[in-house]
């Protein structure tokens, strides 16, 4: 009994840009091919069936393979059918956009094209000697070279599968009418792989590669295709990534995934905004054992994403509590999020900022971020005592001095030196 891949829960990593074309050309061939004459009842050539004329120009067969070898790339783009084209389409888009994501848009093409090529030879040198004048045509063979590359690429990825048969289908409507979903029939995709190549070889066996479909391309298909993206040595993901890309797919929040989960699709979507904030917001939590380096390798890859997009407050803590530990933080963007805190307004926020402008000067003690850090400190804290909220009013006074003091050269001097004068303070000697 055949089953319907109608679902893969696994969204891909990029633009499925190639698949989608190829899902195009293959309908607008298929309708400049077809035979669209309504009234005519031929059998040989049915209504919405592949031309005779077509067929016999285009369509792959031993008898005139090595005449006209160029029919191994054309055959894949005709279809018998609109049933068969529907199937190949569905098929092609429930595989293909994974696939194409984790290889990439050439090499997804150069996949196609290669098991399409193979698995037309390997249908017509074991079937055509049997039947040298029958044609074979679809895009299945290239397909399934992509449905043994998705074997290798992510094994244990859910697909979502009804079984082919008039009662699965109808209760599959009928839950789909009255629920508004679909029934929950998952299997991992090893298993849905298996469970078609074992039909493929059953019907081959049993038909002798004459009964309609190119069982034997589908067999070529899929082993050409596991072993490309094999020896080609992709990465894979394992049971831990696709689970984590099951609860995406489901609309799980991320925050929702553990650490682990985050860590490997972050190593297969590098520039996931998404993914970067949420894997940074989880390992920005003390409570995560070993959180600190985790979160340090993070904020120096990720630095100024997250101080332009995470919560500042809690990026902010993570900082602070994580410097507690005499690490040494990235300067830029810790710079760039204590100004975006001090922006915002808030009485706690501009405290936290003020905090993390002192972090950096006593990890500086030097240089231009020193000089800039201890100004914005000083006047920060000038600001909470001319606003009320503190009333120590020597410290700012002591932090304008110190910048003098320390950095005589500075571009900041005057700004100091018109600080002192507002808050009615000495100027050290000597300026």
């Amino acid at each position: 009994m055949p089953i319907i891949p109608y679902r893969a829960k696994n969204a891909p990593e990029r633009f499925p840009y190639v698949t989608l074309s190829l899902i195009a050309v293959n309908t607008v061939v298929y309708f400049l091919t077809a035979n669209l004459d309504g009234g005519r009842r031929d059998f040989e050539n049915p209504f919405l069936g592949l031309q005779n004329a077509v067929a016999g120009r285009y369509a792959l067969s031993w008898d005139i393979l090595f005449r006209e070898p160029f029919r191994l790339l054309t055959y894949f783009f005709l279809h018998a059918n609109l049933f068969h084209l529907l199937g190949n389409i569905l098929t092609l888009w429930v595989f293909g956009p994974a696939v194409e994501g984790r290889v990439g848009h050439g090499r997804f093409v150069a996949l196609f094209a290669a098991t399409g090529v193979f698995s037309g030879f390997f249908q017509v040198l074991v079937a055509g000697v049997l039947n040298p004048e029958s044609f074979v045509v679809g895009a299945s063979g290239a397909i399934m070279g992509l449905i043994g590359a998705y074997l290798w690429l992510f094994p244990f990825a859910t697909i979502c599968v009804f079984l082919a048969e008039p009662l699965t289908l109808f209760r599959w409507v009928t839950w789909f009418i009255v629920r508004g979903n679909t029934p929950n029939w998952e299997w991992q995709a090893k298993y849905v792989v298996l469970y078609l190549f074992v039909l493929d070889i059953i019907s081959a066996i049993f038909s002798g590669g004459s009964g309609g479909v190119a069982n034997f391309a589908h067999i070529a298909g899929l082993m050409g295709g596991l072993a490309a993206v094999a020896l080609l040595k992709i990465p894979r993901d394992g049971k831990r990534a696709s689970e984590a890309r099951r609860m995406r797919a489901e609309g799980v929040n991320l925050s929702a995934l553990s650490v682990p989960e985050l860590a490997d699709l972050l190593r297969r979507e590098p520039n996931d905004e998404k993914l970067i904030l949420a894997y940074t917001g989880r390992v920005a939590d003390p409570t995560v054992p070993g959180w600190e380096p985790l979160f340090m390798d993070a904020l120096r890859q990720y630095g100024p994403l997250l101080s332009d997009k995470a919560d500042p407050t809690s990026l902010a803590n993570a900082i602070l509590a994580v410097s507690l530990h005499q690490a040494k933080l990235p300067t830029p963007p810790v710079l760039r999020l204590a100004t975006r805190l001090e922006h915002d307004g808030n009485l706690n926020a501009l405290r936290i900022a003020a905090q993390l402008f002192k972090q950096i000067f006593k990890q500086e003690r030097t240089g231009p971020d020193a000089e800039t850090a201890l100004l914005r400190y000083a006047q920060i804290m000038e600001r909470l005592v001319t606003e009320k909220h503190s009333d120590n009013q020597a410290e700012p006074v002591l932090l304008y001095q110190t910048l003098l003091r320390r950095f005589p050269a500075s571009p900041h001097v005057f700004a100091a030196q018109e600080a002192l004068k507002r808050l009615g303070a000495p100027t050290p000697t000597g300026f």
